[in-house]
Parts: structure tokens; sequence; C-alpha cells
């Protein structure tokens, strides 16, 4: 398995999506990142990438803290 990470928020470029790609095919695997990075891939390579949905709980314990402190 191959990582690799960027920062918050990256534009990725052509030569990143290629490179990734290159990377993927060399070792006959698949691209995944997260859904929020997943939108910000150009339209045309979006089938080719696959994207894990995370989903944030907040539980009600939170919120009891956050009033105690504000």
């Amino acid at each position: 398995m191959a990582r690799r990470s960027f920062p918050d928020h990256y534009q990725y470029t052509n030569d990143d999506l290629e490179r990734l790609f290159a990377l993927a095919n060399k070792k006959g695997a698949k691209l995944i990142t997260t859904e929020k990075d997943w939108v910000r891939l150009p339209v045309e390579i979006r089938d080719e990438i696959k994207y894990a949905r995370l989903d944030t709980v907040i539980e009600n314990a939170f919120y009891d803290w956050l009033k105690e402190r504000v």
C-alpha cells in the first residue's frame, strides 16, 4: 500500500494527478480520497477516484462541556 498526503484545501495540479495515477497503475491499486477532497477534483476524473464518506457524530456530552466553558 502506498500513501500520499497533501495539505488541507490543497489545489491538485495536473502533474499531481498524473503522478498519483501512475503510482496507482504501477502498484495495481485504485485511488481513494475523502469526499471533501473528491469534490475538489476535476469533474472529468472523478469517476476514476473513489472516496470515503466520513460522518461526524457529536455526542450530547460535548454540548454540556461546551456550555460550561462559554
